[in-house]
């Protein structure tokens, strides 16, 4: 009895162990639309981000600090930015191993008289991995975040063209 109790608080503490915290962020769309409305080329968040790209920025904006602040401000490059962190986070959980699942499950008992027949039946599941599985999972995995680079790539030139077009013709 005292062997069952302690393997029951060490399962309890190994269980416990593994709990995550959950921090709550809430998203508020008057925030996130005075932040999308508040957003100019003269915002000292952006020259801040301009200048530790290495751009120097003049009393005139050139064709390279105008694609570079088309770069920061651009929503559809911050959704395939995000688009590529997924991805590189979904590569890395694709080389991970399965844990194993500890179980507890009642049983019963009746074969052996004078102890109660009722009883908890611990079960360990551990799953093993074939085939080359966990590979092919990876090369899909690094697969995606190709595909999300090139995309956030093409995104990125098709903005430097649209900043280009615009600019030469309010140019002359």
């Amino acid at each position: 009895m005292v062997t069952n109790l302690k393997f029951m608080l060490l399962a309890c503490t190994a269980m416990l162990a593994g709990c995550a915290r959950f921090v709550s962020k809430p998203l508020s769309p008057a925030t996130s639309a005075s932040d999308f409305d508040s957003r100019r080329l003269s915002s000292p968040e952006l020259r801040v981000a301009l200048t530790s790209e290495g751009i120097a920025l003049g009393p005139r904006w050139s064709l390279t600090q105008l694609t570079a602040a088309a770069r920061q401000l651009n929503p559809d490059l911050a959704v395939l930015r995000a688009r590529v962190q997924t991805a590189e986070g979904a590569l890395q959980t694709a080389g991970e191993r399965p844990n194993p699942v500890l179980s507890f499950k009642p049983g019963y008992n009746s074969s052996t008289p004078g102890i109660p027949p009722w009883m908890i039946e611990p079960g360990l599941d551990i799953t093993i991995e074939t085939s080359g599985k966990r590979d092919a999972r990876r090369a899909e995995a690094a697969a995606k975040v190709r595909v999300a680079r090139l995309d956030l790539e093409a995104a990125v030139w098709k903005v430097r063209g649209d900043v280009r077009r615009a600019r030469s013709s309010t140019c002359g």
